[in-house]
């Protein structure tokens, strides 16, 4: 059941879209291709916002725009941000190695990788951190250059990409050891409290968050729950939880230079490999340049989509991880209607 809100109250043409964009995600829902929370903007202004589906089943809990989910990997674009915020302020430069931080590295091979390296997934260094994997102490600096040392890099030529969850894991770990303080707290400090994003955090290690859609999956035609995978686990990577609207007023904060310069912007998203900083990059025939990152984990999937050219805006947090072969047509959807609406 859908709890969709049509917003906008001014144009003709603003009402006929949001309409539309409420009759759009309600067929993807009938059709089981969409649960959880959805935003859709343009100038900055939001056009549709709304839930469907169940935050609870059992309880018959609904989905809506303050609801909680976890992002996944769209936890990545925050932490490309801290990463800037700290090299604007020459306590981090992207050309920094491995070596600096870990000066008891003796594997040539990652002595070398920078930091700017790991931002764009152009390192080499293949996941090597999960669940079962971290030992219980957590990360330390011991930890991980055993785990470095033992490793051999995958080629990666100049100007290549390969997506590993690890470098983003490690790089939460290089911005721990600059401010000496957790993940969770510089990043409430630096983006969440600044953007006002008050439903956000990152999930610490034995948090339980409550206050957050339950996590599904489809096994055939059957709904169950989904196993849970702790966030915690992939800091920096994979552990952060939002809304919708919180998202899209990090979206629209990212539009001014409050959160970074427009230089250190304009570097993280730009890309020669289709990813830039903590963001996938690419140009659409009539939209221009988008940027964009995805997430998924059991029970979730998540995308946080931005037409920088046209200001549009596109938010899509499930709690069903069956969502996620539906995301990308969907989002192509609403970009049909903001162009095309009569």
């Amino acid at each position: 059941m859908a709890t969709g809100i049509l917003l906008s109250c001014g144009s003709l043409l603003a009402q006929n879209k949001a309409a539309q964009l409420d009759s759009l995600v309600g067929s993807f829902h009938r059709k089981g291709q969409f649960t959880g929370a959805v935003l859709v903007a343009e100038g900055g202004k939001v056009l549709y916002k709304g839930g469907f589906g169940k935050a609870d089943v059992a309880a018959g809990v609904p989905n809506g725009s303050n609801t909680v989910f976890f992002i996944a990997s769209l936890t990545k674009p925050f932490t490309a941000l801290l990463v800037m915020q700290l090299a604007e302020a020459g306590q981090l430069q992207l050309e920094n190695t491995l070596a600096a931080y870990f000066p008891g590295l003796k594997n040539e091979a990652v002595r070398s990788v920078t930091v700017g390296q790991l931002l764009s997934h152009t390192s080499g260094i293949p996941d090597f951190i999960g669940p079962g994997v971290v030992p219980a102490g957590g990360l330390t600096d011991a930890w991980l250059t055993e785990q470095l040392d033992a490793m051999t890099p995958e080629p990666v030529p100049a100007g290549k990409f390969k997506y590993a969850n690890s470098t983003y894991i490690v790089l939460a770990h290089l911005i721990e050891k600059t401010l000496g303080k957790p993940y969770g707290r510089i990043l409430k400090e630096k983006v969440l409290d600044p953007c006002g994003m008050s439903q956000s955090g990152s999930l610490a290690a034995g948090q339980n968050l409550r206050s957050r859609a339950k996590g599904y999956t489809t096994e055939g035609e059957v709904l169950a729950e989904a196993r849970f995978l702790d966030p915690a686990v992939f800091t920096g990577a994979g552990s952060v939880y939002s809304t919708v609207e919180d998202l899209f007023r990090f979206d629209q904060a990212l539009y001014s230079d409050g959160l970074i310069s427009e230089k250190s912007g304009n570097l993280m998203f730009g890309s020669n490999t289709g990813y830039g900083c903590g963001w996938f990059v690419r140009q659409l025939p009539g939209v221009g340049k988008v940027v964009y990152h995805e997430g998924g984990i059991p029970g979730y999937h998540g995308l946080l989509f931005r037409a920088v050219e046209r200001n549009y805006s596109v938010v899509l947090l499930s709690n069903n991880d069956a969502d996620g072969a539906s995301t990308q047509q969907l989002t192509r959807s609403i970009l049909g209607v903001l162009m095309n609406a009569q």
